[in-house]
């Protein structure tokens, strides 16, 4: 097996020393090399490895892809989230909502297997994923990550705010019906009144 430094292709890496950074020795899923995090025998892993800036369009669907090999060990379940944030930090990454959580599991399988999640960002801009190596225990096995991609799945188009009312002039004490004739599935609607 031979390994490599994540940083050098422009990973964050935050944690112990388990999380290796790339290496060859398993067949990978495309190319020669893959991410690996080796066991740690004393602690409980929770190291991340955070991917180089990704530009999001707002309300745009994504799908985050990769492939796992967790093959697991007989004591320890090998665990891991992938979170979303604006910033290659531990605190920005949203660990409440998950793209991916592979918690409470035992191994995935004995070979790669594809997984993926899908994330709407409300506002556009820089993001970054995290991929947060979580085993709880002492002495699991290696985690194994390839092939890494964000793919836009679709062209929604942002939405266009449309309201109606049912008369423009009201006297004191009449009252007004306000239809939301939006498109694009908007999320969220404020109103604003002027005198």
């Amino acid at each position: 097996t031979s390994t490599g430094d994540l940083p050098k292709l422009g990973f964050t890496v935050i944690g112990s020393t388990t999380l290796v950074g790339y290496a060859q020795g398993l067949p990978a899923t495309s190319g020669d090399f893959y991410m690996i995090s080796l066991p740690d025998e004393n602690n409980a892993k929770n190291d991340w490895a955070i991917t180089p800036s990704v530009t999001l369009e707002a309300f745009q669907t994504y799908a985050f892809e990769m492939y796992v090999f967790i093959p697991g060990s007989q004591t320890t379940k090998d665990e891991l989230k992938v979170c979303i944030g604006t910033a290659p930090t531990v605190a920005a990454m949203d660990q409440s909502n998950p793209l991916i959580d592979i918690t409470g599991s035992n191994s995935i399988s004995s070979g790669w297997v594809k997984l993926f999640g899908t994330y709407t960002p409300i506002l556009g801009g820089t993001h970054y994923f995290g991929i947060n190596f979580c085993t709880p225990s002492p002495n699991g096995y290696f985690i194994a990550i390839d092939d890494i991609k964000v793919v836009k799945t679709d062209n929604q188009d942002a939405p266009v705010a449309d309201f109606s009312m049912s008369t423009n002039q009201i006297e004191y004490g009449g009252v007004v019906t306000y239809t939301d004739n939006s498109t694009n599935s908007p999320l969220i609607s404020t109103w604003e009144f002027f005198t």
